[in-house]
C-alpha cells in the first residue's frame, strides 16, 4: 500500500493591519490542501 502524506505549514501573524495577508495564507493553504488531498 502507498500511502502520501503531506503536511502544511501556515504562519500569520497579529501584528498592524495584517488582516489581509492571514486571510489570504489561509485561502491559499486551503487551495493546497484541496489539491493535494
Amino acid at each position: 500500500v502507498d500511502v502520501k502524506k503531506s503536511v502544511i505549514v501556515t504562519i500569520s501573524s497579529d501584528k498592524g493591519l495584517c488582516g489581509g495577508i492571514n486571510s489570504t495564507s489561509v485561502k491559499v493553504s486551503k487551495g493546497l490542501h484541496k489539491v493535494t488531498s
